[in-house]
């Protein structure tokens, strides 16, 4: 027994050894060379179109970092440290490292005085694009910061540690002067043991109904009594207001746990969606009962709008049933709308509409009223900026079919049809309405009269070139203001100006990286359809270096191609840096299928080749540092009927391979023996 005993310890002290010997694994050095290079900047545009934040991102977080003990819970990743929080299948958050203001009309830039070793979020701008405030991650909590456009300087607020276990935890008043945060309680105490021995069993009840539901929000879910007095814990706020100019502190209603925080246009009330028990074992906690309510200012309840049950067998494709999307109306001094179900929220269920838009007005006295509903599932509620107009698009998921009407949320009348679509066309997508914010920071349609900015990626069998648009309402017709060349990729950012039409874009191309341009229409011109009907003038805002100029000597180029069933498809083939005509490869193809109820629209081409390669985290584009070929973004549809497309699932996936397999050889480039 001794020897035994001698020969396992010895086992295991030269496992132990040989353990501490290795070091982490490295890729090839071309591999280590773009990991490490510099990141190229992020931005945050202020709602005034006057300044933007340059970012610069942080690619990798120190293992120290990832390593450190994180707590699951309910389908948040929690670190006890300082209540950093996770993605939902990762440790560890994306934040910034240095921040630099961009002046859009001038182009100047000042470097911000960040604390040093910063680690920041994004900037939470005030809606007159003066201020800004963002969050820290410091060693022990979440610090709040503010400062000013103009200046390098920023100050820490006294008294606040940030909790954003719920969401959000940053808020503007209408004042523009004040924030509304969600804060960590002051007097919370030590956390409840991880370990506790459970007080009595753990319990779980059914109602015994049957049907199905989604199961891929069972991440990280509570388990254990334990487990639900960390989620109380960790999960619970106090509501803080802070004034900006002063930095003082005052707490506002009681601690609980706080989803959601929004404040009436004219400021006097505020809309309080807090999650309470029974817990679930089985979702994340956006489907835990929540109740929703209205305060005023010295947290006096005002109303009630619900207190939704616990949501754990909501139908494959549907919603919970009751209130939902619950905010205050844009232009309305203090009116909530909502969505409600018709359908109870099950798409199985035949009925004429499925969705109903309600809104109530203060003081909440009266019921509330039904300003519209819609045939299909309601998909978004656009607000014009006066006159009670409204955009209301509805999305018809057995179709794929998407419409949008033009109506009024004050007078009753027969919606208009502005838009009837099906959701998977790309080539005459007519793009999205831009929306702006206002002084109180309140966010209507983007309109000039009644003309609406529209934006869209312009997909064409050669690839994206964006556009943006002017739709006349009263006409439906389009006038097509900026529109991207062939050269290279140019994205409509914003729009700057709306008397001028000056406007913001991000021109990139497969030798020049990203850099933002502000654009002002000048003459109007002769044009081909599709065109811009505008000359435009150009002023460069920044100058970026390349960080990695061996990714500009990958080839990369669109191949087109039929399966066998005649449906076009497409995929973009990347040839590694020192790629010979006539050499084949091995190489990784790159697909996620995706199903549609056309043929037509499922072979229709996205992306563009177009565009600068970027590498992020993870990417199978660096398989070209090895040098294989990667078959990029390989379109595998599945089509059919919504219902029974997935009876030939099997069937299609394969005949897409074979297809892809065989425009890959057809190229030359690629040994289709040796692709993964």
């Amino acid at each position: 027994m001794a020897s035994l005993w001698f020969l396992g310890w010895v086992h295991g002290w030269l496992s132990g050894a040989r353990a501490a010997d290795v070091a982490y694994r490295k890729p090839p050095q071309a591999m280590l060379s773009v990991l490490h290079a510099p990141e190229i900047l992020d931005g945050s545009l202020s709602p005034a179109n006057n300044a933007m934040m340059r970012m610069t991102p942080v690619r990798f977080p120190p293992i120290a970092e990832l390593a450190q003990p994180w707590l699951s819970l309910a389908g948040v990743r929690v670190a006890p440290r300082n209540r950093s929080i996770g993605e939902t299948y990762q440790n560890g958050e994306t934040y910034w490292s240095a921040y630099c203001q961009l002046d859009l009309n001038t182009g100047a830039q000042i470097a911000v005085d960040l604390p040093q070793s910063a680690k920041v979020g994004s900037p939470v701008w005030s809606a007159d694009g003066k201020r800004y405030a963002f969050a820290r991650i410091a060693t022990h909590s979440i610090e709040l910061w503010l400062g000013e456009v103009g200046s390098a300087k920023v100050r820490r607020v006294e008294g606040v540690a940030l909790n954003r276990m719920l969401g959000e935890a940053i808020l503007w008043m209408p004042d523009q002067q004040t924030l509304l945060v969600k804060a960590v309680p002051d007097s919370l105490g030590e956390p409840p043991s991880a370990e506790a021995p459970p007080v009595g069993p753990g319990v779980q009840e059914t109602s015994g109904d049957g049907g199905a539901s989604s199961t891929y929000e069972a991440v990280n879910v509570l388990r254990t009594p334990a487990d639900e007095r960390l989620f109380d814990f960790y999960a619970r706020s106090q509501p803080k207001f802070v004034d900006f100019a002063t930095g003082i502190v005052k707490s506002w209603a009681r601690a609980d746990l706080i989803a959601d925080l929004s404040v009436s246009p004219n400021g006097a009330l505020v809309l309080v969606e807090t999650v309470h028990r029974p817990y679930s074992h089985v979702t994340a906690w956006d489907r835990f009962p929540r109740r929703i309510e209205i305060l005023d200012l010295r947290a006096a309840k005002v109303g009630e709008v619900a207190d939704l049950p616990l949501s754990e067998s909501v139908p494959i494709g549907g919603v919970p049933s009751g209130p939902r999307g619950v905010r205050w109306r844009p232009t309305a001094p203090a009116t909530l709308v909502w969505t409600e179900a018709l359908d109870g929220g099950d798409l199985g269920v035949k009925v004429p509409r499925r969705d109903k838009v309600m809104a109530w007005d203060a003081p909440f006295s009266a019921k509330p009223r039904e300003i519209a509903s819609t045939e299909h599932r309601l998909w978004s509620l656009d607000f014009a900026a006066k006159d009670g107009d409204i955009l209301v698009t509805e999305f018809d998921a057995v179709r794929h079919w998407s419409r949008t009407w033009h109506q009024n949320a004050d007078r009753p009348a027969k919606p208009r049809l502005i838009r009837d679509i099906s959701s998977d066309e790309r080539y005459a997508d007519p793009g999205l309405p831009l929306m702006q914010v206002r002084g109180d920071g309140t966010s209507v349609l983007l309109q000039d009269g009644d003309q609406l900015f529209l934006r869209g990626l312009g997909a064409t069998p050669q690839g994206e070139r964006p556009f943006l648009d002017l739709l006349d309402l009263r006409t439906l017709k389009t006038q097509r203001l900026f529109r991207s060349d062939t050269n290279g990729f140019e994205y409509p950012f914003a729009v700057l100006d709306v008397l001028t039409r000056r406007f913001l874009t991000r021109r990139e191309s497969p030798a020049v990286p990203p850099d933002f341009f502000a654009r002002t229409p000048g003459n109007q011109v002769a044009a081909p359809a599709g065109e811009a009907a505008w000359s435009s003038d150009t002023l460069r805002l920044t100058r970026t270096e390349d960080p990695t100029p061996v990714l500009r000597q990958i080839k990369k180029r669109l191949v087109s191609y039929k399966r066998a069933d005649g449906m076009n498809l497409s995929f973009k083939l990347h040839l590694p840096p020192g790629h010979q005509d006539g050499q084949k490869l091995p190489a990784v193809m790159y697909a996620y299928p995706l199903d549609y109820t056309d043929a037509r629209t499922a072979g229709q081409v996205g992306g563009s080749t177009r565009r600068f390669a970027r590498l992020g985290r993870s990417s199978q584009l660096y398989f070209l540092l090895a040098g294989y070929a990667v078959l990029d973004d390989v379109q595998m549809p599945v089509v059919g009927n919504a219902r029974r497309m997935y009876d030939t699932y099997q069937k299609q996936i394969l005949s897409d391979a074979r297809a892809a397999l065989a425009a890959a050889d057809r190229t030359g480039a690629v040994d289709t023996s040796r692709v993964g």
